[in-house]
């Protein structure tokens, strides 16, 4: 009887053990700080946090010690605020990850400020520190900050996943204004990361062997004061992926407005917005060197460098671009793309146009080449950019050698397929560089429709119909994406009052762009913003409009009268259980 008792008593604790559930341990109501909390926390606990404002000893420093929990506001950033109150006498940060944390350690919904760390080249991280951890750092605000390397988040040999946050006004006095990535692949998705500076290099974000995934971000205004990436900085083998960001308005003291790679980082540079960036030397929008990453389909606009303003080129760089619209940005030369000592760029089906140069002569507003370049160019139309009277378009120096192919080049260049004809650009969904073709409807066909390289396959998100590769050559030229999204277009003209909603240009939008709308009989209409998921942003009309045609302009702000980000949007204009949809790139 004895050892029945032992094993039915067993029995029950094993049933006992497997039942309870996860621990919710309050702060400060329970716990009177947060380190507090996680201290009595075990794995798959909750440690949930009030309102209020946190300082002192446990509100600052705070250590998972390698805990697998989630540590949460209660009721979200704005209203939930870790003030580390340090300076470069009292240093501290918010929170510090050195014990191998994984995802499944998470920090949620805080705004984590005034953290000030000021220690060797190899630390940093004024909100956030990660070394051989991996935690998850999600819907947070990081604010002023001060580190020498990372002025928000530090990682090493660390994965994190530093999703849906906002950071803004940090500052490294070396590397990485907002985030500093060495040794290390973490996801990067969703983020505001916007007015951080550098002193050096990588204002928004710097990756030093880093293969990051960067994704869905807006990286805007940041600063590399003195050299290079004022948006990213990519150097040293980091072979990053870097897709569907807006990068805007960032600025380098030297190289790389958006993006600077060197030093054989090789990144998937694709699906971006990379526009009215600046440099103060070279490479406006992107500036490469010793480096050949893919550029693909990204609009590439209004970047301004002194040599190339929206790409430069150098120094044994061989990248791959492919199917970007190249256009209106500025530079003394090359304003389109600026190749510069044994480069060679494989450029295929790219649109460079607008694109303008201001120095001595003018030459090669589209494609400059100088000392040993040697381009490949296909499929490419490169007409229009404004270079000075009688300069060309394209410009190469005597040492240089590019090869031009089944393309449209004004002024003329000589190749198998090459052709100098305007284009007929038109109006379309996305911007003002879609080609004109009978098939849908225009007057006259572009020449640089089914006039590319035989060989060249279609691309994916051509809007053409006679999707044949084996059939018809590819476009000339750019080809924008198909438009899809969460809203059905509809091209109806004239439903429960409505006779059209225009597709507005400039597109990419900016504040002074106006949306049209025509009514033909007094209707109560809604016409409204939304955002790519579909919610909300601003209603812009809610009231019976008479008959005629009429206009209203966005000022870029939300209901609230908050500022909204760079970023792909929809206005949609209703009557009744009617609505037509236009997808717009709205660039601040």
């Amino acid at each position: 009887m004895k050892d029945i008792k032992i094993v039915v008593c067993l029995v029950l604790f094993s049933v006992l053990c497997t039942h309870i559930s996860a621990t919710t341990w309050r702060v400060p109501s329970q716990c009177p700080h947060i380190q507090a909390g996680i201290d009595s926390a075990s794995a798959g606990d909750t440690v949930l946090v009030a309102d209020g404002t946190y300082i002192g000893l446990g509100n600052r420093d705070i250590d998972f010690g390698g805990k697998a929990i989630l540590v949460t506001s209660e009721n979200g950033s704005v209203v939930t605020i870790i003030d580390c109150q340090a300076d470069s006498l009292n240093p501290h940060r918010g929170f510090y990850f050195h014990s191998g944390e994984d995802s499944n350690s998470i920090v949620r919904g805080f705004t984590i400020k005034h953290g000030h760390v000021w220690q060797s080249l190899n630390d940093g991280g004024g909100a956030i520190y990660c070394k051989n951890s991996s935690p998850t750092i999600e819907s947070n605000v990081f604010t002023e900050h001060y580190a020498h390397t990372g002025g928000a988040v530090y990682c090493e040999y660390a994965d994190p996943i530093i999703r849906n946050n906002t950071i803004m006004n940090d500052t490294a006095s070396w590397y990485g204004g907002a985030i500093f990535c060495i040794n290390c692949s973490p996801t990067i998705i969703g983020n505001t990361i916007t007015h951080n500076t550098a002193g050096t290099e990588g204002g928004g974000i710097y990756l030093h062997n880093a293969d990051c995934y960067i994704d869905s971000n807006t990286i805007s205004e940041n600063t590399a004061t003195y050299w290079d990436g004022g948006g990213i900085y990519c150097w040293y083998y980091s072979d990053a992926i870097i897709i569907n960001n807006t990068i805007t308005l960032n600025t380098a003291g030297q190289f790389g407005g958006g993006i600077y790679c060197d030093w054989y980082s090789h990144p998937n540079i694709e699906n971006n917005i990379i526009s009215q960036n600046t440099s103060i030397l070279q490479g406006g929008g992107i500036h490469l060197s010793e480096s050949s990453p893919t550029i693909k389909n990204n609009m590439i606009v209004n970047n301004t460098g002194q040599h190339g303003g929206g790409i430069y080129c150098e120094w044994m760089s061989s990248p791959d671009i492919t199917d970007n619209l190249i256009t209106d940005n500025t530079a003394s030369w090359g304003g389109g793309i600026y190749c510069y000592s044994q480069c060679s760029p494989t450029m295929d089906g790219n649109t460079f146009t607008n694109n303008i140069t201001t120095g001595v002569g003018g030459n090669g507003a589209g494609i400059y080449c100088y000392t040993n370049c040697f381009p490949t160019v296909i499929n490419c139309i490169i007409w229009g950019d404004s270079a000075l009277p009688g300069a060309g378009e394209i410009y190469q120096d005597g040492s240089s050698n590019i090869t031009i192919t089944y393309s449209d080049v004004e002024g003329g260049w000589a190749g198998v397929g090459n052709i100098d004809a305007d284009p007929l650009f038109v109006l379309g969904p996305l911007g003002n560089y879609y080609l004109s073709q009978i098939a849908a409807g225009q007057a006259q066909q572009s020449p640089c429709v089914d006039s590319g390289n035989p060989s060249s396959l279609i691309p994916d998100g051509t809007t053409r119909t006679d999707q044949a590769p084996d059939a018809t050559p590819v476009d000339m030229g750019y080809h924008y994406p198909i438009v899809t999204g969460i809203f059905e277009e509809d091209n109806e003209n004239i439903h429960s009052g409505i006779q059209y909603l225009n597709q507005n240009y400039p597109n990419p939008f900016n504040l002074n762009t106006t949306i049209e709308y025509s009514v033909i009989s007094p209707t109560k209409i809604n016409l409204s913003i939304y955002d790519i998921c579909g919610k909300l942003v601003k209603r812009l009309v809610n009231k019976t409009m008479p008959a005629g045609q009429h206009e209203v302009i966005w000022d870029g702000c939300d209901n609230q009268g908050h500022k909204v980000s760079s970023g792909v949007y929809f206005y949609q204009l209703g009557a009744g259980d009617y609505a037509e949809t236009r997808r717009m790139i709205f660039i601040r």
